[in-house]
Parts: C-alpha cells; structure tokens; sequence
C-alpha cells in the first residue's frame, strides 16, 4: 500500500523566532522588602515604616522582554509593578509626591534594580541588561533616599539613649554605604536636599552615641564625596562641619578607633584638595602636631592617612606656618616616631607610605638647600645635626 504525499496549495511564509538586536528577555523578580522603603517620602516627623511583608497572592517574579534601545523604561517599570500586584493607586501617588522640583530622574514609586542588589537601571546603563536577565522590581531611588533620611530622623529622637534601636541603624546603614557607590542613589538623595540634611545631622554629633554608626556614616559621606556634582565644595560643605570632623582625628575625641580615624582623616584630605574656603579651617582645628601620635598607630590606613594630612598641611600652608611646621620636623619627638615608621617600611614595605615619607624628606631637603645660600648660626648647626638622622629616608629611594 503506497501513501500519496500532496504538496500544500498554499505557500507557507517563513517566521523569524530569532528576538531583535535590542531586545532581551529574562525575569523579574519582587523584592520581598519592597514595602520598607515605600511610604517614607515626604514624612517630616520621621515616622519610620519598616513593613517587609507583602501579600502571600502576589506574584514572586513574572518573565519579562525588554527593547534596551526603544522602549520606555518608566513605562517597563510600571508594566512590570502591575504583573507582579504591586498597588497602582492613588494613595501611592500621595505618599510619593515631593516638595522638591527637582526630578530624581527615576520612576516615582517603582525601580529596577540589577541582580546584585545595589546599582539601579537608568538610562544610562540600560544598555548594560543582558540577554537571560534577572532584575528586581523594588522601590525607586527617590524612596530609597527618603528612607535614609527617615532613619537619620530615627537616630536623631534616640540621641542619649542607648536603646535597641541604635544597633539595628548599626545594620542597617552598612546597606547604605554601598547603595551610596550607586550614582542614581545619590541623584535622588541629593534631589530631595538629602546631602544637606546629612550634613547637618554630622554637625550636631547626632551619631556620636555609637562609634560603629558613627564610621557608617562617614563612610557613607566619602563615598558620595566620590560622585561628580553630587558634593557643592562650596555651598555644602561648612566650617561647623569640617570643625566636627577634626575633632575626631586631632584626639579631642572620646569616640574613636582605627576606622574613625581613617574615615575622618579622608574627608579632611577631601576638603584640602577641593575646598579652599576652608583650608584655614583644617589649618586652626588640626595642628600639625597632633598627628604625631597617629605615626605609632599600627593600622596602616591611619599612618598613611596621618602622613598624607602632614604633607597637605604643609603644602597648604603660607610661609609662617611652613617654617612652623620645620621646625616640628626638627623635634627629637618626630624625628623618634619617623625613624619607628622608617624602620616599619624596611621590614613591611608599603608604596604609599614610601611614597609620603620621601615627600617629607623633599620638604628638610628644600630646607636645607636654602641653608646652604647663608652662614649658619650656631643653633642651625645643632638642629642640622638632630635633622641628619632623617636622611635615612633615602634609604627608600
């Protein structure tokens, strides 16, 4: 028995499965902590909402296609809250509305997140979606920011009281240490005056209660310093701040540890570097020394930190203080602690701090080279002598 094949009368037009050269597609998954950082914005009393439960019904994750080149990403952003039952009411609207003009530049309830759960997706890195993607549907920056604020408010009516809720902002803030790295985080904090109210809450020493927020808080700060145009050097920064921070490296502090010495030493560098309006601050507040002490300190990150301030001083300094600050390098109690540090670097070479000792030995060598134009003084001579132990800095070269 044979079987008779018949060729379709009808042609059949091909389909091409292959997805376009801009689209992706994954999965989106809910964070489950979405409702800790949504309703926190435009809260002035600081009322912290800490909700982390979220409806059993909904949704965990939804698959999702995504044009990385044409489609709207506040339009995606949305779409993806809807599948995944996230309210789209009016009430969402209220919470969220700002006093601020200024845009975060992100949706205003709902955000993406990439999968490692600290950089959002914006414009700017859209293009960086993978094919296969995972994202995480979660609140947006603008709620991120307001609920770091919230928590500063949080601290602010717990100043004096060593309660619980000191050590759980202790957890908490590490969180926002690295979110901070995340530039639209820092668009949205700065859009809602975020940076300022930071500020102000480290010139009232509200962090002072513990040392581990405290170093958090710092940390926080540096890494924002880090983005370009998020810090005004010369709006935001004060002399009431930079006069706290001081205090907690020149030893007027009962609060302290390798870290907020570090920590504070950095932002001092930064405001050397970037604020000449308050140079004379650091100048007044952080004699120089008063470093001496920290050139004993084993932990590395606060000698090089304790060096580099020493040279930015002097660096930063008129003439007067230049020849005050010789004549500290003359003293038999800096010259004791450099030759300790000279030794340490022999047996545990470090680049940097090499690199800021010879910046030292360039500063006695400059001296020196300006004694040889005059006839010495019989008490030049004496401290020549004392000063000669130092050239064993060039040992380093």
């Amino acid at each position: 028995m044979t079987a008779n094949f018949h060729a379709s009368a009808k042609v059949l037009n091909f389909i091409d499965t292959r997805p376009k050269d801009n689209e992706v597609k994954g999965a989106v998954r809910l964070d489950p902590n979405i409702q800790r950082y949504i309703g926190n914005r435009g809260n002035p009393d600081g009322l912290l909402r800490l909700e982390s439960e979220i409806d059993k019904a909904t949704p965990p994750s939804t698959f999702a296609t995504f044009d990385k080149q044409d489609e709207n990403l506040a339009d995606f952003i949305n779409r993806l809250s809807n599948q995944l039952g996230q309210p789209q009411n009016d009430l969402y609207a209220i919470i969220n509305s700002s006093p601020s003009k200024e845009s975060s530049g992100e949706h205003d309830t709902y955000g993406l997140m990439f999968d490692d759960g600290r950089r959002f997706v914006t414009e700017e890195n859209r293009h960086l979606i993978p094919q296969g993607f995972m994202l995480i549907l979660t609140a947006s920056p603008v709620n991120y920011a307001a609920t770091f604020l919230s928590q500063l408010k949080h601290i602010e009516g717990n100043v004096g009281r060593q309660s619980r809720a000191i050590s759980v902002q202790n957890s908490i803030f590490n969180f926002y240490i690295t979110l901070s790295a995340d530039i639209a985080f820092a668009r949205a904090l700065h859009s809602i005056n975020g940076i300022r109210k930071l500020i102000g809450a480290m010139e009232d020493g509200l962090f002072e209660t513990d040392v581990g927020v405290l170093c958090q808080i710092l940390q926080i700060f540096i890494v924002l310093m880090d983005h370009e145009d998020i810090i005004d050097w010369k709006v935001d920064i004060t002399s009431k701040l930079v006069e706290k921070i001081a205090v907690y490296v020149s030893g007027k502090s009962k609060l302290e540890n390798n870290d907020s010495l570090y920590l504070s030493s950095n932002i001092l560098l930064n405001v050397l570097t970037n604020c000449d309006n308050h140079c004379q601050t650091v100048k007044e507040q952080l004699k120089f020394e008063a470093l001496i002490r920290h050139l004993v300190n084993s932990d590395d990150r606060v000698l090089l930190s304790a060096l580099t301030l020493m040279n930015s001083l002097y660096t930063k300094s008129n003439s007067e203080e230049k020849l005050a600050i010789i004549k500290i390098l003359h003293s038999k109690v800096f010259v004791a602690e450099i030759d300790k540090v000279i030794m340490r670097e022999v047996h545990s070479p470090n680049q940097r701090i090499r690199e800021q000792l010879i910046q030292l030995q360039e500063i006695i060598v400059e001296e020196l080279s300006s004694l040889l134009l005059q006839l010495p003084t019989d008490q030049q001579v004496a401290d020549i002598m004392v000063c000669c132990s130092i050239f064993t800095i060039s040992s380093l070269h």
